[in-house]
């Protein structure tokens, strides 16, 4: 498997990329709304959010976090776990 390149897993693997995929071989409505792509941190505009969302890093698993009340949502640490998370390449680990 290591060795085994496929364009298919690159696509897969992208959850932006896919959704284009998923939305043409299934359709619209198996696909979870999109409230925003963004390339920063700081661009995240958190006043436009609902109240409640799941945020990730498009390139990784594992960065999820889960917010159940956007009023106690700690926007510095936000800032740094993305920050962090963007740094990583999954590729070498």
């Amino acid at each position: 498997m290591v060795y085994h390149r496929d364009e298919f897993f690159t696509l897969i693997a992208d959850k932006i990329a896919v959704r284009d995929y998923i939305k043409l071989t299934m359709g619209e409505e198996y696909l979870i709304p999109l409230l925003g792509v963004f390339n920063k941190p700081e661009d995240i505009d958190f006043d436009r959010l609902p109240e409640a969302f799941v945020m990730k890093c498009n390139h990784d698993s594992g960065s999820a976090i889960v917010c159940d009340d956007k009023k106690t949502l700690n926007r510095k640490y936000i800032n740094q776990h993305f920050h962090q998370r963007l740094k990583r390449n999954p590729y070498y680990t």
